[in-house]
């Protein structure tokens, strides 16, 4: 009777933080209008209230992809990529009854043709660029970025997930933090509060790299994210 007794008191006081941990996930396929896959496509999930930026994505070679939060709430889902109209979705209610959710085949339709006189175009960066070997978020790009510091910047990151001390990239838990190409040699709750200091108006940009190069220190299958400040340049 007494195990019973601590088992529930157990449960009573650590559901709270189970329910804190629990995470939401969000998957679709970009498509174009003869049906063809999209890849490279950006995939971004704002807050219906404020517009705020809460997760990103890169549609993958086939033109699927899939993202992971842990905040429930009411979304936008927005598609871009070169050469492509935008899409914005319908809202997307996100909670405990919907905590996995597939998407409708997204549709990215070109846009009109249209003839410009007397106006000078500028090049701006692309929120993400995806390259051989690593996806680069743009930070400057990301309007969300005033006020945040490096660890939220990275929660907003395509594949990455941030939660109980522990960084992960594309499933992969462990993964090794730089800064400018060199190594913090930190983990853990140490790692979380340097990235807690890092102010996100200092970065430049973010490298998420799944198969790391021999220049970096990275044994196994173990992920890199190096992180470009502004400084650096």
């Amino acid at each position: 009777m007494k195990g019973l007794l601590a088992a529930i008191v157990t449960i009573f006081f650590f559901y709270p933080a189970i329910a804190q941990q629990m995470s939401y996930r969000v998957r679709g396929s970009v498509r174009n209008a003869q049906q063809e896959a999209v890849p490279g496509a950006s995939v971004l999930l704002t807050n219906v209230r404020d517009s705020a930026l809460q997760k990103t994505a890169v549609t993958d070679d086939e033109g699927n992809f899939s993202m992971e939060l842990q905040q429930p709430g009411v979304y936008l889902l927005i598609a871009t990529t070169l050469g492509y109209d935008r899409y914005v979705s319908d809202t997307i209610v996100i909670d405990r009854q919907h905590s996995d959710i597939t998407l409708p085949g997204i549709v990215l339709r070109t846009g009109a043709a249209r003839t410009l006189k007397g106006i000078a175009v500028t090049g701006r960066k692309p929120l993400i660029e995806r390259q051989i070997d690593r996806t680069v978020v743009n930070i400057d790009a990301l309007i969300s970025s005033a006020g945040s510091n490096a660890l939220e910047l990275l929660a907003k990151s395509p594949g990455v997930t941030v939660g109980n001390d522990m960084i992960g990239l594309n499933g992969k838990d462990g993964v090794l933090i730089y800064i400018d190409d060199r190594p913090t040699y930190l983990s853990g709750a140490d790692l979380t509060n340097y990235l807690k200091s890092l102010p996100g108006a200092t970065i430049d940009k973010i490298e998420l790299i799944t198969n790391p190069p021999a220049r970096y220190d990275a044994s196994g299958n173990t992920g890199v994210i190096n992180i470009r400040t502004k400084k650096s340049k």
